[in-house]
């Protein structure tokens, strides 16, 4: 995970505490964390899910020895982070919508957990253990987003 990665979800926690507590700007805070990670993850996820640096994106030696599997997975992976991230931000800040997004993003989470599944088990790549690791993260935090009211 980049360094991104890790830091914006613990704003993003800061933020949720600040809004438990009804501390002004909670609000930009969340939209403002989750906002950068849903961009981040959405157009960057086939590079972000396999370590690709951003100023090696456009490096051609960068994609030798990805499966096109992989790139297909990360990329839609990071489709279903991005819409999660948003659905997230969507229902914290009681703005419409936020259910549906949220249940879309949960059921292709699902699918990729069933695809990274069943390759982790048949390569023990750790590619696919990455993704089932942020899949797990995500997939937990969003679920319980869903059910609580906050």
């Amino acid at each position: 995970m980049s360094k991104l990665e890790k830091i914006l979800p613990f704003i993003t926690l800061i933020g949720i505490v600040f809004k438990l507590f009804d501390v002004p700007m909670s609000g930009p805070l969340i939209v403002t964390s989750l906002s950068i990670l849903s961009l981040l993850h959405y157009p960057l996820g086939f590079a972000l899910l396999n370590n690709i640096r951003l100023r090696h994106i456009f490096n051609k030696s960068s994609y030798k020895g990805l499966s096109p599997l992989k790139l297909i997975v990360s990329f839609v992976a990071g489709i279903a982070f991005s819409s999660i991230g948003v659905g997230i931000m969507f229902k914290l800040m009681a703005w419409p919508g936020a259910g549906p997004m949220l249940m879309v993003g949960l059921s292709s989470l699902f699918i990729i957990l069933a695809i990274s599944l069943l390759m982790y088990f048949k390569s023990k790549e750790a590619f696919f253990l990455g993704i089932l690791y942020r899949v797990v993260l995500i997939g937990v935090s969003s679920a319980v987003v869903l059910i609580a009211n906050i």
